[in-house]
């Protein structure tokens, strides 16, 4: 009976052993995931007090590089930081510690979040930096702010599910350990087993033995009929050899680190679909604005550097002239030209950022314009082979000094527009130099409402000839002057943050009147160009239709150009303006057009005068590579003289391309082949 009492209690020492090593297991995994949790928490609060400090840096660089001789002034920059990067607080509290400027944004809902995510994510809370700012009275100021919440809980829940998934690989290392001890414990006790048979037996007289040996083998029930033990076969054939530990045990290794290898592809995958283009291969644009915001702002970011924006012209037409598939190789060899200028260039790095837009880093000192020649250089006959009329813009900007992103990319963009008003293949340069400033939209709408107020505007005058070089009327685009004694700005600098201010109606007003007065100074004809989103106004046609009639001599000798996309798709605001204004003299015309003239219905029917074909369709006319082209313009000419109108050519640069122009049929032209012959103007 002892013996048989060890046994019970081996056996039942074996099933609290198995119940122990899950148990415990388990509890070291829940503590394991809420450490990892808690930690968690703390990395994200840090990261939240380290963006409120770069904001802070970084509204200490503008306050130094803007003038902020007035509190108006210093607002409308700390307005425009709070408006552009979103924040949820921000406040400047002087050396007194009084609050000279407040902004908070709407306040976050605590149920938009589910409640786990509650736990799991830390608090916004504001962080007072010190302002660190050289500009005067501001130099022992602070800011109090308070970045907008962190869109951290996607990473929460996969930094969770993956933590766990490894902690339950570890977890099963484990207990595939100790299932191998509890097997080498149960092999134990059934030797054990086995020995107690044998030595009760070999306590019965010898005629007793055999039936002796069976009644304790039945009450005992060791293991079921395929694991039943003779009382007089040996101890090593009771049982079938167990695998050794060290087996098992590789074999868990190797299954694991298969599963691992598995993942790291997975991930490694997904990697490769967040942050690189599908088509070119290049970095997207979170990713190269990220890796862009590094080199720029990081802790070694490089005292001078280059950035360049390449834009496909038209993107949109190339795939309707050339199809999908050549406007797909048009872009891969873009791409291509990049990645060989990085391969160049150590340390540089390029990306796409949308559909025709590419991006390239230079870690050189005045590198960007001559990248951007030889870029062009290398590009332009493989593009012209795929597209004779498409074509290629690129901004260049040579950095010195610190500079955030956003700042960057601004200057980037406007050289990028001046290009784009270049001919097809075109280049321009910037820098960040202090007197041409990277301004918010926010700055930039206030410095346009300031300058009309203040009447700091002017009209350029860009003579429109004929075919016998007589000037027609002066094309009159607007300057303005945001400083005053400052130089006078350009459309490019300011029509985007302007049409995004809905301001486009209020300039084109001022625009119709300056272009009134100036005709009745000088009897010369002018021509304006309005924006859609202003003829989209009643108010602003009920306004000029007024100025026209108080000016009858003035309007009959303004010509007012609109987008061809307006009489494409709002063809009932063109035939409006054409009601009220023709009568008083004015003449109509639709200005850049070519790309979807076609497409216009009833065009007689709409009251215009002319059709402006857009310069990107008429330069590099005398190539031999260029007969689609002239008889594209052949039959666009056709096309507009039948329905009674006249057809002028816009931005012709070469002298041979003018010649070409008068020979198939055009009216009248602009650009700098006919300034040449006019100088004076």
């Amino acid at each position: 009976m002892a013996h048989r009492s060890t046994f019970h209690a081996a056996r039942a020492a074996q099933g609290s052993l198995t119940r122990t090593v899950l148990l415990v297991g388990a509890l070291l995994m829940i503590a394991a995931i809420a450490a990892q949790q808690w930690t968690t928490r703390d990395v994200l609060r840090s990261m939240s007090s380290q963006v409120a400090f770069d904001h802070g840096r970084r509204i200490a660089l503008q306050l130094e590089r803007q003038p902020v001789n007035t509190p108006q002034r210093r607002d409308a920059v700390l307005q425009s930081y709070f408006d552009d990067n979103r924040l949820q607080r921000l406040e400047l509290v002087d050396a007194s510690g009084e609050v000279v400027f407040r902004r908070v944004g709407p306040a976050p809902s605590a149920a938009a979040r589910p409640v786990i995510e509650r736990l799991l994510l830390p608090p916004q809370e504001a962080v007072e930096v010190p302002l660190r700012s050289r500009t005067g009275a501001l130099a022992t100021a602070s800011l109090r702010i308070e970045p907008p919440a962190l869109d951290s809980s996607e990473v929460v829940w996969r930094e969770l599910v993956r933590f766990s998934a490894l902690m339950m690989a570890a977890l099963a290392v484990v207990a595939g350990l100790g299932l191998l001890m509890v097997r080498a414990v149960r092999h134990q006790i059934r030797e054990l087993g086995a020995r107690v048979v044998e030595a009760r037996s070999s306590q019965l007289p010898p005629d007793a033995q055999a039936s002796r040996s069976s009644s304790m083998i039945e009450p005992s029930s060791l293991e079921t009929s395929r694991h039943s033990v003779s009382s007089v076969a040996p101890p090593s054939t009771m049982s079938p050899p167990a695998p050794t530990p060290t087996a098992e045990h590789r074999r868990q290794v190797a299954k694991l680190e298969a599963d691992l290898s598995s993942q790291a592809r997975a991930l490694d995958e997904l990697r490769r679909k967040a942050h690189v283009d599908a088509l070119t291969g290049l970095p997207g644009r979170r990713h190269f604005m990220a890796t862009l915001e590094q080199a720029l702002e990081g802790e070694t970011a490089l005292p001078a550097a280059g950035v360049l924006l390449l834009r496909l012209r038209d993107l949109a037409g190339v795939n309707r002239r050339v199809g999908h598939g050549v406007a797909n190789q048009i872009l891969l060899c873009v791409a291509k030209a990049l990645v060989e200028s990085c391969q160049q260039t150590p340390g540089a790095f390029a990306g796409r950022l949308n559909g025709s837009d590419f991006a390239l880093f230079l870690p050189k000192d005045r590198a960007a314009w001559a990248a951007g020649g030889v870029l062009l250089s290398r590009l332009r006959p493989a593009l012209i082979s795929l597209d004779p009329i498409g074509g290629m813009a690129i901004g260049a900007l040579d950095l010195r000094g610190r500079i955030n992103v956003k700042q960057a990319i601004a200057l980037a963009d406007e050289a990028l527009a001046t290009a784009e008003a270049d001919v097809l293949f075109a280049i321009a340069a910037a820098s960040n130099s202090p007197d041409q400033p990277a301004f918010g939209d926010s700055v930039w709408q206030h410095r346009l409402t300031e300058a009309l107020a203040h009447k700091r505007t002017v009209l350029a005058g860009y003579p429109v000839c004929g075919r016998d070089g007589r000037v027609l009327h002066l094309d009159c685009p607007m300057r303005v002057q945001f400083e005053e004694g400052g130089p006078y700005e350009s459309a490019w600098r300011w029509l985007a943050p302007a049409t995004r201010g809905r301001m486009s109606a209020d300039i084109d007003q001022r625009v119709v009147h300056m272009a009134l007065e100036a005709i009745m100074h000088d009897g010369q004809s002018r021509c304006v160009n309005v924006a859609s989103q202003s003829m989209a106004s009643s108010e602003f046609l009920v306004k000029v239709t007024q100025a026209l009639e108080a000016s009858p001599d003035a309007a009959r000798r303004l010509w007012i150009d609109m987008p061809e996309a307006l009489a494409l798709d709002r063809p009932t605001l063109v035939r409006e303006a054409a009601r009220r204004w023709r009568p008083l003299g004015v003449r109509l015309a639709l200005e850049h057009a070519g790309e979807n003239i076609a497409r216009i219905d009833h065009l007689a029917d709409l009251g215009l005068a002319c059709v402006r074909v857009d310069s990107r369709f008429l330069n590099g006319l005398t190539g031999p590579e260029s007969g689609n082209v002239r008889r594209h313009l052949q039959s666009l000419v056709r096309l507009v003289h039948e329905a009674g109108l006249t057809i002028t050519a816009e931005g012709v640069v070469a002298s041979g391309d003018l010649s070409l122009v008068w020979a198939i049929g055009f009216d009248a032209a602009t650009g700098p082949a006919v300034l040449k012959r006019h100088p004076s103007h």
